[in-house]
């Protein structure tokens, strides 16, 4: 290899790339971007998945969720002031409930 191709920033790109995650997983990542090189085309994904993004919001819910059906009432939120403060905002369907996907698109 060349001095001008390791130096290559569309070589280091598809080096990163090629350390990344699985190909499975790549498959389902919500950005896709095609890159015209010298090398020949590179193909970029990026993001979360819907689903990995929703874990954190899930376990917040779950530990303050009393019923158990993986929402939050305004009762079930009153330990918490900010999501008291907040819950009309929050709850996006104004089913009087906040779901993960509510939450996360909130904070």
């Amino acid at each position: 290899m060349n001095d001008s191709m390791r130096n290559s920033p569309a070589v280091a790109l598809a080096a990163l790339l090629a350390i990344g995650t699985a190909g499975a997983q790549e498959a389902a990542l919500p950005h896709t971007t095609q890159l015209q090189t010298s090398q020949g085309p590179v193909t970029v994904r990026w993001g979360q998945t819907a689903e990995s993004g929703l874990a954190p919001f899930q376990s917040r819910i779950a530990g303050m969720d009393k019923d158990g059906d993986g929402m939050l009432s305004p009762q079930e939120a009153a330990g918490d002031a900010a999501l008291v403060r907040q819950f009309k905002l929050i709850d996006q369907d104004r089913d009087g409930r906040i779901s993960a996907r509510e939450l996360a698109n909130w904070s």
